[in-house]
Formats: structure tokens, C-alpha cells, sequence
């Protein structure tokens, strides 16, 4: 099943895409790539294993939030990235709305995106 959602397009994020826990209002960190199904977050801190967010996931365009979209992500996996010492974290997406998986899907196949 998780193979299925590899197969899906990842656009690596060439915007400030922020992403914060609606829990704690605390920033998460940001996105490095993103697909309709879940996304890798370089984090600012580590994540509670297998744990469940709600989260927001700001996109940002000319340093303006240009949408928002709010989703329910299951911490799939994370390690330490030796070259910065920073968290990354995968997410699976296990609650969107069908209208922000849709701008999603959009978003992640406009023409001249870039992907991992």
C-alpha cells in the first residue's frame, strides 16, 4: 500500500510551503516535497514516532500566504540528516478535504514543477 504512494508525483517545494501543529500553534518546520497523499518536512525539532497531527500547511508566494490547507498526517518515518543535523520527517496524509486534495493534485502537476 505505502508503494502505491511512492508512485505518486513529489514536487519539491520551490516556494515556502510552512507547516505548523494546530495543536500547539508551534511551527513544524517546512516542506521539502509534497504530493496529494503526503509530504517530507525538513522539521525544526523531532517527532513523536508513528505519531498523528493536525497540521497546517502554509503556502506562501511573494512572502504573502497564498493558501492554506489543513490535513490530518500520520509521522511515517524520520531521521537525521547528516549534512545539517536537521530532522526530516515523512507524512502520510490520513485526513484532507476533497477540495484541498484537489488544488493539491493541481498545484503538485503544474507545468515546470520540479520533483524528487
Amino acid at each position: 500500500m505505502i508503494e502505491d504512494f511512492r508512485r505518486l508525483r513529489r514536487r519539491r517545494a520551490d516556494v515556502t510551503i510552512q507547516v505548523l501543529d494546530c495543536m500547539t500553534q508551534q511551527p513544524i518546520g517546512l516542506v521539502a516535497d509534497i504530493s496529494e497523499v503526503g509530504m517530507m518536512v525538513t522539521a525544526s525539532h523531532r517527532m513523536t514516532p508513528d505519531g498523528l497531527y493536525q497540521c497546517e500547511i502554509r503556502f506562501f508566494k511573494a512572502s504573502e500566504i497564498d493558501r492554506n490547507i489543513h490535513v490530518g498526517a500520520h509521522e511515517l518515518w524520520s531521521e537525521t540528516n547528516p549534512q545539517s543535523g536537521q530532522a526530516e520527517v515523512g507524512f502520510r496524509f490520513i485526513d484532507i478535504s476533497p477540495a484541498d486534495r484537489a488544488w493539491l493534485r493541481a498545484w503538485v502537476n503544474e507545468p515546470g514543477s520540479r520533483y524528487t
